[in-house]
């Protein structure tokens, strides 16, 4: 059950986040951080 909490929260700051660059017309972050997302198995 932590553990989907845990993945409900990370995803709810990945979208929070998205949404922020997008409002201000900034591009998505490459390398590192876009990487570990991806990894996380999240869509970007």
């Amino acid at each position: 059950m932590g553990e989907k909490v845990k993945r409900i929260k990370t995803s709810g700051v990945i979208d929070l986040i998205k949404q922020v660059l997008d409002y201000f017309n900034l591009p998505y972050p490459d390398g590192e951080l876009l990487d570990k997302i991806r990894r996380m198995g999240f869509k970007t």
